[in-house]
Parts: structure tokens; C-alpha cells; sequence
């Protein structure tokens, strides 16, 4: 659901956990203790205003919305295959990574 992030301005991006006497977790905090004191470390990204939903190619898309994805998908650690860019079925874009797998359409 990409499209629900068109018109902000700035996104912020959880990129890790900052815990008490400067703990830094990359994963969320093995426990509840440490998680009621810990906070966010965001990374702020630009967002963009252009209307995606006629992009049916990553190619498609505003360089800050690949930048996100790209974003997202360095920190999870896997790659983004699928994307919503507006409210219907058809609004989606396979990504490359998807055609390498079975059953993603060419």
C-alpha cells in the first residue's frame, strides 16, 4: 500500500532501537524491560506528491518512492516483490525480484 504514503512530505523510518545507558538494538529488544525504555532511531527520507497509481513498473514510480522500497528492503533484509499503488486489484507492480520466482507474472 504505497499509494497511502503519496503527499507526505518526510517519511521516518525506524532503523533501529536505542535502549538505556546506549544500547543500540538492529532487532527488536529481546525484553519487555528493555523495550519500555528504549525509543526509535528513524531515518527521515523524502516523500514524494506524484500520483502512482498508474505504475505497473518499479521503473514507474518516483525515485524517492524506489528509494524507500529500497530503504525497506535493506533493513528487513529481503527484497520487495510486491507493491500496492492504489486501491484496486490491478494496482500493483511485480517487482524484478518477483519474476525470478515461480508464479509471478511476466
Amino acid at each position: 500500500k504505497l499509494d497511502v504514503l503519496t503527499g507526505i512530505e518526510e517519511l521516518s523510518v525506524a532503523v533501529r532501537y536505542l535502549g538505556p545507558e546506549g544500547a543500540s538494538f538492529d532487532d527488536f529488544p529481546y525484553h519487555q524491560s528493555i523495550v519500555h525504555k528504549s525509543v526509535g532511531d528513524y531515518e527521515v527520507v523524502p516523500g514524494w506528491s506524484e500520483d502512482i497509481g498508474d505504475a505497473r513498473r518499479f521503473e514507474d514510480l518516483p525515485p524517492e518512492a524506489r528509494d524507500y522500497l529500497e530503504l525497506i528492503s535493506d533493513h528487513v533484509g529481503v527484497p520487495v516483490v510486491l507493491v500496492g499503488v492504489g486501491p484496486d486489484r490491478e494496482q500493483m507492480i511485480w517487482t524484478d525480484e518477483a519474476r525470478t520466482h515461480a508464479g509471478a507474472p511476466a
